[in-house]
């Protein structure tokens, strides 16, 4: 994992109590810390926003980039409330497949499109109707075949945009699977986008943990 939750020694030295005596601060926002807090590196974050928000920074090359972030953010943040996503999947799913995607690269500019495709995965769900993505229980074949459309309207969307085209390729190639099972092209292997494979491993991890209305029952 990106990350590692546990008691603040890595700032200050913690009691036996596991309460640190004296108090630190996040490296981020600078609130005050005690007890259990996000380490990494020797720095204490207040939690996991401000950790994937450190993250982010290195991304950044201009006023620009930052707003240019902050609006991407800001639309996943979104997307994440209308599915009723809890924590902050988009933003978690796409700093951890950055965290991940730097062990095979060191190119800002890939690494950079890595992290938009995979905050911008879901995109296409603007186009997917409630019925449908909020739907308690198993889909039907119709119902299915309307989600599984969502990487295709997301691809539409992002390939507008001359400097987000791989990005765009994450997102059409998100739901594809290395043993040629998923979609919309039923890719295999190294024919799925280096970048999807990545976010693929990363969005599985997530969703053993997450609570995703049209997978019950299915």
């Amino acid at each position: 994992m990106a990350w590692e939750k546990k008691g603040a020694h890595s700032a200050k030295k913690p009691d036996l109590n596991g309460i640190v005596k004296d108090a630190v601060v996040c490296h981020l926002c600078g609130c005050s810390l005690h007890g259990s807090v996000y380490t990494n590196d020797g720095q204490a974050y207040c939690g996991e926003n401000c950790y994937l928000k450190k993250m982010e920074f290195h991304l950044l090359e201009s006023e620009i980039g930052a707003a240019y972030l902050a609006f991407a953010e800001a639309l996943a943040k979104t997307l994440d409330m209308r599915e009723h996503e809890t924590g902050l999947h988009s933003k978690r799913v796409a700093c951890h497949t950055m965290v991940l995607a730097k062990h095979f690269t060191d190119n800002r500019g890939i690494l950079r499109q890595v992290y938009w495709g995979a905050l911008l995965h879901d995109i296409g769900k603007i186009g997917i109707s409630d019925a449908v993505l909020l739907k308690q229980g198993a889909l039907t074949k119709n119902e299915w075949l309307e989600m599984r459309s969502h990487s295709q309207k997301g691809y539409s969307i992002l390939s507008a945009i001359p400097s987000m085209r791989l990005a765009a390729n994450i997102v059409l190639s998100h739901e594809e699977r290395y043993d040629g099972t998923g979609y919309p092209h039923g890719l295999a292997g190294e024919d799925i986008p280096w970048g999807a494979r990545i976010f693929a491993v990363i969005d599985t991890l997530d969703a053993m943990i997450s609570d995703r209305p049209y997978r019950k029952g299915a």
